[in-house]
């Protein structure tokens, strides 16, 4: 364990480092159930063997080359059926980072949580959260973040790293201490209950809004235009014949 040097008021402030994890969201989760643990906890590992995704799906990074980490927040302050704006602080905070880094790439927020940079995932994310009541009593933020790895395996053809946009290496730790300002950030936004902003920023950055992309249900792939995503974060498209459809994250997947 380590105390990190971050500009932050509390994200990043305490780091714990491991070599090698199974999952740093397993790991943070586990933290969670014994001794108390400060809000802003990171868990950062140089390499994960199993890693996870959205819908069971394994996020592979090539060690010590990307971020591979885990914030543990205590956002007691939000109900249940707003948990999805703490999924768009932390989306917004990621990809805010990554546009001013890489001011030349096109970056969106691929709907519910993906990072896209120029057509490609650069960054995934998985939120975990502890509920406790009507409330959300802790959640872990786990982030994979490709930055300096050169090359993806075959079945990754949609995948890009930060070296691949700006050919050239990015150091670290000086990157993390930036991307838990970023996140830190818009956290506080959400802190502040400027669920509009937030709202606002997550739907004009959404990737492919207004226009047609290829879907998937788990039963038949279709085409449909994406209009926008209600405050509860169900994703509403308008299928090829003007029908107004909605589906939950895990009803739906995008086909790149």
């Amino acid at each position: 364990m380590a105390l990190g040097n971050s500009s932050t008021l509390f994200i990043g402030n305490q780091i714990i480092r491991l070599n090698e994890v199974g999952s740093t969201n397993s790991f943070a989760l586990d933290l969670l159930r014994g001794p108390a643990i400060a809000e802003g906890a990171v868990v950062l590992a140089l390499s994960q063997t199993n890693g996870r995704g959205q819908r069971e799906n394994v996020w592979q990074s090539e060690p010590t080359k990307n971020v591979v980490c885990s914030i543990i927040l205590k956002p007691t302050f939000l109900a249940i059926p707003m948990q999805f704006d703490l999924t768009r602080a932390i989306s917004l905070g990621v990809s805010d980072l990554l546009i001013d880094l890489v001011p030349s790439a096109d970056i969106h927020i691929k709907w519910p949580n993906d990072i896209i940079a120029n057509g490609k995932k650069v960054a995934g994310i998985l939120i975990e959260n502890i509920l406790s009541g009507s409330l959300i009593s802790a959640a872990v933020v786990g982030i994979g973040l490709n930055v300096n790895q050169a090359h993806f395996d075959a079945d990754l053809p949609q995948a890009i790293s930060i070296l691949q946009l700006i050919q050239k290496e990015t150091e670290l730790d000086a990157f993390l201490q930036q991307l838990f300002c970023s996140i830190e950030a818009r956290y506080l936004q959400l802190r502040a209950c400027q669920f509009d902003k937030l709202r606002a920023d997550y739907h004009a950055r959404l990737y492919k809004l207004n226009c047609s992309a290829h879907f998937s249900d788990f039963k038949t792939d279709f085409d449909a235009t994406i209009e926008g995503v209600s405050a509860e974060g169900i994703l509403i498209l308008r299928s090829v014949d003007g029908v107004v459809k909605r589906f939950n994250f895990n009803e739906l997947k995008m086909i790149f």
